[in-house]
């Protein structure tokens, strides 16, 4: 059995498990909805480059998000980066989202800060500058 072990805690499964890890942060803030970062991490499929795996998951998000609403459009940032911002969902429940992949080797990083429209836009500035500092090892 593969053994995974990290910081927090160590365990061993079956073999052929995919590592589909998420780390997710909620940031200070006052009020009923916190801004958060979620790190997720995948293995670039082969021949697949960073801006076609971007597009594809931004393809999903479009098909998969409720009155979603692109605000940047995909932009390089260097060979080994993406970003973008979006909105989606209704009424006093719509989120604003910045998200970069950040390519290692063959390992793709997602970096997804969200915040809540209406009274968290005024994190903004801290949400993105931690996302800025995000460096994978």
């Amino acid at each position: 059995m593969p053994n995974f072990d990290l910081p927090y805690f160590q365990i061993e499964l079956p073999a052929n498990t995919v590592d589909a890890s998420s780390f997710c942060y909620a940031l200070p803030a006052s009020g009923r909805f916190h801004p958060s970062i979620v790190i997720k991490f995948r293995d670039l499929p082969a021949q697949q480059q960073l801006k076609d795996f971007a597009a594809v998951q931004v393809k999903k998000m479009q098909g998969q998000l409720k009155d979603f609403e692109m605000l940047e459009q995909p932009r390089a940032e260097g060979p080994d980066q993406i970003s973008l911002s979006y909105r989606w969902g209704a009424d006093d429940s719509r989120f604003r989202q910045f998200l970069i992949f950040r390519q290692r080797g063959v390992r793709v990083f997602m970096v997804t800060g969200t915040l809540l429209e209406e009274g968290g836009l005024q994190h903004a500035n801290m949400l993105q500058a931690a996302m800025r500092s995000f460096r994978p090892k």
